[in-house]
């Protein structure tokens, strides 16, 4: 472990006082699932965990290393509770580069505990390389405990396998099936609604929700006028892209787009359109891209 690092990151969180000793802390950090197979536009996450017998992680850098042309990093986000919920920090102008650095630090004043504890979540998207396998890795550059000691740690790899093979061609892809307990074996399942939600489980599929939770769907939510405009709102997924298409005939006009390339934030996202004089109706729809 290099001193001068740890220093470096202290100095830059504005702490002093700090040893550095030059024994390993009892601490290390994994990443979990050690494999992962998921289809184009699937997201998916990894979880690094910090293990130890009497300590926790004080203070960490790490590199996220990818191949771009195959996966992209959605988001970095530390649990819920953790030490690091308001002290975790990654680039995401770089979540597309192939190398992301991932930093954080404590600030409370933590007790040694045993067993895991959860430092951060990386939520992934397949981009291409269908059929290709894959590592994502976490090259741990500076790892201290709440002491201030540095663990010796090196690299954290995740296997990725990139498939949309279809067995029974029903439009969903194996993976995504047997993830969310389907039988990739069976076109059955594909018109059903295992959730009761509306959406049937290829519409899940295509936009990347929960066809077991449904809370999870994709919908039209609560629109409005506001003078000469129309607000249009749905819910999305974080990493999917959108389109929304209007007509003011249903039984006679082409649907045409309203705008496309609308980037999903994992909440409601709204749209305008501001072309609604002279109109006595006008009807929308959201469709994912």
């Amino acid at each position: 472990m290099n001193a001068n690092r740890v220093f470096s990151i202290a100095r830059t969180f504005g702490m002093s006082g700090f040893v550095c000793s030059a024994f390993a802390a009892d601490i290390d950090l994994t990443t979990g699932p050690a494999s992962v197979a998921a289809a184009p536009k699937m997201s998916f996450v990894t979880q690094t965990t910090s293990n130890s017998t009497t300590n926790v992680v004080g203070a960490f850098s790490f590199l996220l290393q990818y191949d771009p042309a195959i996966v992209r990093i959605l988001a970095v986000t530390p649990a819920t509770g953790s030490p690091f919920l308001n002290n975790l920090f990654a680039d995401s102008s770089s979540f597309a580069s192939g190398q992301t650095r991932v930093t954080g630090f404590q600030t409370s004043q933590s007790q040694p505990v045993n067993g895991e504890q959860i430092v951060c979540a990386v939520r992934w998207q397949p981009i291409g390389g269908n059929g290709t396998t894959t590592t994502l890795s976490a090259a741990v550059e500076t790892l201290v405990d709440s002491q201030w000691k540095p663990a010796a740690v090196t690299s954290v790899p995740t296997n990725l396998t990139v498939s949309s093979t279809d067995t029974d061609g029903d439009g969903i892809a194996d993976v995504w099936e047997s993830t969310h307990g389907l039988n990739p074996v069976s076109p059955q399942d594909a018109l059903m609604d295992s959730d009761g939600d509306g959406n049937s489980n290829l519409a899940e599929f295509r936009a990347d929700t929960d066809p077991k939770n449904a809370s999870s769907n994709f919908q039209m939510a609560a629109s409005e006028k506001e003078a000469n405009e129309f607000i249009i709102r749905f819910t999305t997924v974080l990493g999917r892209a959108y389109r929304v298409e209007v007509c003011s005939n249903l039984g006679s006009e082409a649907w045409t787009v309203l705008e496309d390339n609308i980037q999903g934030t994992g909440n409601l996202v709204e749209t305008r359109d501001p072309n609604t004089s002279g109109f006595s109706r006008r009807f929308y729809r959201a469709v994912t891209q």
